[in-house]
Parts: structure tokens; C-alpha cells; sequence
């Protein structure tokens, strides 16, 4: 069942962004990996306070062992990559882009697979 790992959450994130996050995050991830959104679980994990935080960044980390058999074929790299790009945008979004935010694949594949989108300049 695969799993993202969401650090550096804000401390003050609402209980309602944190079931949107969620919600968005694995419809995304599912959309991308073709399977159901169920199969999916987001646990964002809010810093207590602001200074535990990673300055103006959120990070994910990929666990499952969905793409283990096949992690040398271009196409199970391409699917790593589209879910790490589905997880970055889906976290992005939830923030309006106030953040930047990292999503890195699972440890046993190439970590040049990561999604980084940096923050939208401060209007």
C-alpha cells in the first residue's frame, strides 16, 4: 500500500486543510499510479512550533514497494516520477504555493526522480 510521509506541515494548519491535503494528495498520487485513491495513505506531520519547521519548505517521502520489482525499467521510472510530481503539485496547490515543497521517491530508487517546485514569489 503506498504511503507519503508530508514533513515541515505548518504548526498552524486547520484540521480541515490537513483532511484536504490528504484527500488531495492521494487522489493525485492514485490518478498518476492508476489505482484507486484508497489505496493511498497521506500523513502529514505538523511541526510543533514554527521553529522546528524547515524554513518555507514541505517535504514528502514515498514508501511502497510498487515499483521495487521494476525500478531499472524507464517505465516504472516514469510512473515513480509522475508520482512524486502528482504528491508535489497536490501539496503545492493545498498552500496556494507559498511554500517550497520536495517529493522524493522511495530510497531504493534514483533520487534524481524527486519533484521540486519552489514557492511563488510573495505578491
Amino acid at each position: 500500500m503506498p504511503m507519503i510521509d508530508i514533513s515541515g506541515v505548518p504548526h498552524e494548519t486547520s484540521q480541515e486543510k490537513l483532511v484536504q491535503l490528504e484527500d488531495s494528495v492521494e487522489k493525485r498520487m492514485a490518478t498518476a499510479m492508476g489505482m484507486e485513491a484508497t489505496m493511498f495513505h497521506a500523513y502529514p506531520h505538523v511541526s510543533p512550533t514554527e521553529r522546528t519547521r524547515p524554513r518555507d519548505m514541505i517535504f514528502g517521502k514515498i514508501t511502497t514497494a510498487f515499483f521495487y520489482e521494476n525500478r531499472e525499467e524507464e517505465e516504472t521510472q516514469a510512473k515513480a516520477r509522475a508520482a512524486t510530481n502528482a504528491a508535489a503539485i497536490a501539496i503545492w496547490r493545498c498552500y496556494g504555493g507559498k511554500y517550497t515543497v520536495e517529493v522524493f521517491p522511495p530510497d531504493y530508487m534514483d533520487p534524481s526522480l524527486r519533484t521540486r517546485i519552489k514557492a511563488a514569489p510573495a505578491s
